[in-house]
């Protein structure tokens, strides 16, 4: 865990102040009262009407007031009736909960100690002769409630018996079981922080030996088959952020990444090239890049037999293999290019070590290498085949495929606030499904990408595009559900239109429709956002009154009583903060009087607000995450890199180097693991801080090598963004940085690397070294797409009055354009027309680099606007 005083000297003579209250210890001060016997409050610093001055990521200086806002007089009122409502007995409060606990009968309400869930554990640890899948229905209904409370942070004990408990089960049903239970075992173990590739590793060997061994019936191995494919989509969305939530899918890198990660493997050999090189190990790293090279080495056998079993129609048949295409794809792009590392999968198996907590049994592996070795001749051939039934989709397919892009596409444009292009993608899907069967039947299977839809015309105030949609669902015979309504709530809440928030709380209301923990959220955050913090506050005790009556009366069934949750409380807190401090102290100390313990987000939601205040307030957050056992994430690491060299950014180097330092060595101590994607993210906070000295980014960089953490593209391209912001710009700085990092030629590295290095060379007046690379890539089949970076390509050729290769490149983009286009289909891009207005295409038509008789339609209609 963190130490308690995680700020270096040199902050702390930042963060020095004279403010009246700190806000973390206001917030936190009477939960650690009631938490820690025997622990004095920390003293409060006397008054000043002095101001202060704080600085801030841009470097510069704002003053603030000395002491919190002044309450107003509306939110003392809510506050007595929020105090009533906790009082309803009319006793005064003692800051004790005075809740009744449910009985023993109702499973999974009763707040439970540390000592009994370990008994509990105990009790279904020793209880091996029950089915695996029983023993997973009571852990998942008597125990794992109690469970979600601490995170993925567990107390020790509680820890080491959870990992006993999964690794017995997984042993009994490699042993005995008959694989119904394997994609189960492997999520519940990543829900649980058991986050080794081994695991689901051993549960696909575990399905393919029963396909290999067993008697199966049709439908069982149907079965076998969708929870083969299910394994894999979660293990491609393993400790990957952005697919935390998301429906199950195989999230893949595409081909042009995928090809990059094997070249660099095959290039970091110290012998001559060959495709020996590439390894089975290199093959999984670049499959599955979130894991370091270590750990995706586990899951090379459960794959190799998994792709030989996929191969083999008497076991997965033609129609069920489109399925694993995407996965068949890159597969076949490894044992096509690189044929002899693809061989050495075969003899090196079996790959498992013995000393893995669950061994795959030998005798087990033995009958599958038999298996596996009369099979990859098949699998071979398959994955060479250019006409294989795999690659060529269905109607189903084709459906699911054209609401993935539809998603994807949305995204995007939601993500770049475009409206125009929202609108344009909704009306071509609108129109599209209307002439199509199968896509209403993939929408209707899919009914989360409607709410998804609706969250984004909410948010973007689309009111024709919602109506729309919402008729479309009517006649798709769509339920709207609690989670569409959510989404609702949710849109209307980030374009801050509280006003249809109101509207459809109180049609909610008065339709007696049941409510949930998400959309009470979305209406606790609503009234933050109005500034009603008592109203806020008040409703959370309601809540929590209802609840206890329910559980008292045993009637939380009948009733539809909500439990309030620390999620709940966190998105009221972050608004509070800034309206009324001392009413996120009420907030915090009721909330852990009814048992709602703090977790990681309460605390980077004040952390962050702490540096503003002082280093005393800064220390309290960190010691009362120590105290309570709560681990920081990425999001804590974040914050203290991205804050504590923005208190350093007027200071000299060595106090910034000093600050990085003190970050990782506070987080060195603790159990939080940094991966190569937070140290990116570290890079990114650090190189972007007004000020920042090379020293600090340096640092950063020093402790990635000393972890032996490879620098990646996306790190390359951080570094070249900060050169570029110096002046004089220089080519020979972003050119030693590509030598030194391993990246001299573009077989290295991925596409926006280069289109970024392409950038940077035509604006630091090297416009052959940019078109030098621009041809490169063309030749590799990678051609450059990003329309800013050849913007400025060009530029810099028509400023050298190069007027041929300014055409060449012009004419490379259409040509390129088309291509793509006539592969996707039209409609992937109608809602492109900003690709057409770009300034790209006016300095072509300026200087007559346009050959007019064979101008697309979409620049035609626009090129004479220009």
């Amino acid at each position: 865990m963190l130490p308690s005083r995680a700020v270096c000297s040199r902050c702390t003579s930042q963060l020095r102040t004279q403010a009246s209250q700190p806000i973390a210890k206001l917030a936190f001060s009477s939960v650690a009262n009631t938490t820690h016997n025997g622990r004095p409050g920390r003293p409060s610093k006397p008054s000043t009407q002095e101001r202060r001055t704080t600085r801030h990521r841009d470097g510069k200086l704002r003053s603030k007031p000395a002491g919190p806002p002044p309450r107003s007089k509306s939110d003392v009122s809510a506050f007595d009736m929020f105090n009533q409502i906790v009082n309803a007995n009319n006793t005064g409060w003692t800051g004790k909960t005075t809740a009744i606990l449910p009985d023993d009968g109702l499973s999974g309400t009763k707040p439970m100690s540390e000592i009994d869930i370990t008994f509990m554990l105990s009790t279904l640890v020793a209880r091996k002769n029950e089915p695996v899948k029983q023993r997973l229905t009571t852990f998942e209904k008597s125990i794992f409630p109690h469970l979600r409370a601490y995170g993925t942070n567990l107390p020790v004990p509680i820890s080491q018996l959870v990992k006993e408990f999964i690794n017995g089960a997984c042993k009994d049903e490699i042993q005995h079981g008959r694989a119904a239970s394997c994609l189960e075992l492997a999520q519940l173990a990543a829900r649980l922080g058991l986050t080794s590739p081994q695991i689901p590793s051993i549960m696909a060997l575990k399905i393919c030996h029963i396909f290999a061994t067993g008697k199966n019936s049709s439908s069982y191995r149907k079965f076998l088959a969708q929870n083969l494919l299910e394994l894999w989509m979660h293990v491609s969305q393993m400790q990957r952020l952005p697919e935390q939530g998301q429906p199950l899918r195989l999230a893949l890198p595409d081909q042009v990444e995928f090809r990059v990660a094997l070249r660099s493997a095959q290039q970091s050999s110290d012998s001559a090239n060959n495709d020996s090189k590439v390894t089975p190990e290199a093959f999984v790293s670049a499959l599955f890049p979130q894991f370091e090279a270590s750990r995706a080495r586990e899951l090379v056998d459960g794959l190799l037999a998994t792709l030989c079993f996929v191969s083999d129609s008497r076991y997965v048949p033609e129609h069920a293999q489109r399925d694993f295409a995407p996965l068949l794809e890159l597969a076949s792009i490894f044992f096509n290019e690189f044929s002899q590392g693809a061989e050495s999968m075969l003899r090196q198996f079996p790959h498992q070590g013995s000393h893995h907590a669950v061994p795959f049994p030998s005798e087990k592996s033995h009958e599958l290498h038999s298996y596996i070795t009369n099979q990859w001749p098949i699998l071979v051939q398959l994955l060479s085949n250019e006409n294989a039934a795999w690659r060529q989709g269905s109607a189903a397919s084709d459906s699911k495929t054209s609401l993935s892009q539809m998603h994807k596409r949305l995204r995007k444009a939601y993500q770049e606030r475009n409206k125009p292009g929202v609108q344009t993608i909704w009306a071509e899907f609108y129109q599209k499904q209307a002439g199509s069967a199968g896509l209403r039947s993939a929408i209707q299977a899919r009914p989360e990408l409607m709410d998804f839809f609706i969250f984004i015309a909410c948010a973007l105030r689309l009111d024709y595009e919602y109506k729309t949609a919402v008729e479309m669902m009517a006649k798709l015979h769509i339920p709207l559900t609690l989670k569409t309504y959510t989404s609702m709530m949710h849109g209307w809440r980030l374009c801050k239109d509280t006003r249809k928030i109101d509207a459809l709380w109180n049609q909610l209301e008065s339709a007696n429709v049941r409510l949930d923990v998400p959309i009470w959220t979305e209406r606790l955050a609503a009234y933050i956002l109005k500034g009603k913090t008592g109203a806020c506050v008040a409703a959370l005790a309601q809540l929590q009154k209802q609840w206890n009556d329910a559980v008292q009366s045993n009637t939380i069934e009948e009733s539809g009583a909500v439990q309030p949750s620390i999620e709940m409380v966190n998105a009221c807190i972050k608004g509070i903060l800034e309206i009324d401090p001392p009413a996120a102290k009420v907030l915090l100390s009721w909330a852990h009087n009814n048992g709602i313990k703090a977790d990681i987000s309460t605390h980077n939601i004040i952390l962050r607000r702490a540096f503003a205040a002082g280093p005393d307030d800064v220390a309290w957050i960190m010691d009362m995450m120590e105290k309570n056992g709560v681990e920081p994430n990425q999001a804590t690491f974040i914050i203290l890199i991205e804050e504590m060299l923005a208190l350093t950014s007027h200071d000299s180097p060595e106090a910034q180097v000093e600050a990085v330092n003190q970050v990782f060595a506070d987080l060195a101590r603790s159990n939080f693991a940094l991966t190569s994607e937070l140290y990116a993210k570290a890079l990114h906070a650090v190189a972007s801080l007004a000020n920042a000295s090379d020293a600090a980014v340096d640092a950063v960089l020093a402790h990635l090598q000393h972890q032996n953490v490879r620098v990646n593209p996306y790190m390359v391209t951080i570094l070249i963004e900060r050169s570029l912001q110096r002046a004089p710009r220089s080519f020979a700085p972003i050119e030693a940085l590509l030598q030194r990092h391993g990246m001299a030629d573009t077989s290295r590295g991925d596409q926006t690397l280069w289109e970024r290095v392409i950038r940077a060379a035509a604006l630091t007046g090297e416009p052959y070294v940019a078109l030098a690379r621009f041809d490169e890539l063309a030749a590799a089949e990678r051609p450059v797409t990003s329309l800013p970076c050849l913007n400025e390509l060009l530029r810099a050729l028509v400023a050298e009055g190069d007027r041929d290769n300014a055409r060449r490149v012009v004419d490379s983009v259409l040509h390129n354009k088309m291509v793509a286009q006539a592969q996707r289909g039209s409609h992937e891009d109608m809602d492109d027309a900003r690709f057409w207005k770009h300034h790209f295409w006016y300095i072509a038509k300026e200087n007559n680099l346009l050959d007019e008789t064979n101008m697309p339609g979409g620049l035609h209609k626009l090129i004479e606007n220009y």
